[in-house]
């Protein structure tokens, strides 16, 4: 047992290796703006944002956007498998067919250590996790903080903010799953959770974009407790996937 177990360990190790040359082998076959160009055409649907794909100037940044939407990793490799016309290198070709056959015959064990390692990745303090998101952060989503608006109407307590919150919980719910499809990734790591849980979710439904929404939701919740926390966290995740007028709605409905 304890063999199998090293060795399995051994394989996801060198499959590692093996997507990272991949990556490195991809990315010095296009080097030139015509072929970064051409790779950038050939991920263009999975991007789905025409002003980041004009600010990219290199392959490397296109792949590292798809790695932080979950959208490619060590063991989804089919957008790679997409940029093989558009690399045109026998070598890549060859390497990528070895690493698929390898990937499938171990798959189930490689997946378990790619998700293992993930979770430790991401068991980073919450300052960590701030500072890598004003680094990463779009500079047109940084805006200056809001000046609350005068109001003779009391503040609401924490204890009211629940209240409230739970009253309206299921249709607060069932207005985000309707209004958010292809934005449920950005809306969960805007939640804080983890590239793991994203993915876990991701697999469990393939198809239903909407049971992403709701399961994010609910992970968050659980995360932040069911009350006026989860409220200011939603808010500011709302912001952050720049959906500004679903947070003006939940706002509305709490009030």
């Amino acid at each position: 047992m304890a063999a199998a177990l090293l060795q399995d360990r051994t394989v996801y190790e060198q499959l590692c290796k093996d997507y990272l040359n991949l990556k490195t082998l991809a990315c010095g076959c296009c080097h030139s703006p015509e072929s970064v160009q051409r790779c950038k055409d050939a991920l263009r649907l999975e991007i789905n944002s025409a002003r980041k794909l004009g600010r990219m100037q290199a392959l490397e940044e296109v792949l590292a956007l798809l790695e932080a939407r979950n959208a490619l990793s060590m063991i989804k490799v089919e957008l790679l498998a997409r940029l093989e016309p558009v690399v045109k290198d026998e070598e890549f070709g060859q390497r990528l067919a070895c690493f698929k056959v390898l990937l499938k015959r171990s798959f189930t064990s490689v997946r378990r250590y790619h998700l293992e390692d993930l979770r430790h990745r991401d068991r980073r303090t919450l300052l960590e996790k701030e500072l890598e998101q004003v680094k990463l952060a779009d500079p047109e989503v940084i805006r200056k903080p809001e000046t609350p608006a005068k109001t003779e109407k009391s503040k609401q307590t924490p204890n009211n903010d629940s209240i409230a919150y739970q009253a309206c919980r299921q249709d607060i719910f069932d207005l985000l799953t309707r209004e958010i499809s292809r934005d449920w990734n950005a809306l969960g790591r805007n939640l804080q959770l983890s590239s793991a849980s994203l993915y876990t979710i991701e697999e469990r439904h393939p198809r239903d974009v909407r049971a992403r929404v709701q399961a994010v939701l609910e992970q968050a919740e659980a995360d932040h407790g069911m009350g006026a926390g989860f409220v200011q966290v939603l808010g500011e995740a709302l912001l952050s996937t720049r959906r500004k007028d679903l947070k003006r709605k939940v706002e509305k409905m709490l009030s």
